[in-house]
């Protein structure tokens, strides 16, 4: 098993906090939202660049023992399920350049809504004031 399934598992356990002596409830204050679990009931976190560390967020996968892929966070920000992220040389990106793209990425459907939003002023017909 390697070290970042057996880090999530521990942490997916909540063995973090009897480790620490703590209960969620003293979490709660200031960094309720680091070594976190996603909720399938919930509307899912802000992705970031750090979604592929269990530390950098609540981005424990909500059933599995693992972190989301970036193909999941792709999808959590919108992209096209069948969205191909290449490099420039048409190559395959590196983890940590998912992360960072997929991370720093306003998410598609907000960009749009945008977009969209700021094109009625210009298309609308000018009023004169009276």
């Amino acid at each position: 098993m390697d070290l970042l399934k057996l880090h999530t598992m521990w942490l997916s356990e909540g063995c973090v906090l009897a480790f620490f002596g703590l209960d969620a409830e003293a979490l709660s204050g200031s960094y309720g939202a680091v070594y976190g679990r996603m909720r399938p009931d919930a509307p899912a976190p802000t992705i970031t660049t750090g979604f592929t560390s269990p530390g950098r967020g609540r981005f424990i996968h909500p059933t599995e023992r693992r972190t989301i892929t970036p193909r999941e966070a792709a999808l959590i920000q919108g992209f096209p399920g069948n969205y191909r992220f290449v490099t420039e040389a048409g190559g395959l990106p590196t983890r940590t350049q998912l992360a960072k793209w997929i991370g720093d990425a306003v998410p598609m459907p907000l960009g749009y809504a945008v977009c969209a939003g700021s094109t009625w002023p210009v298309s609308a017909p000018m009023r004169r004031p009276p």
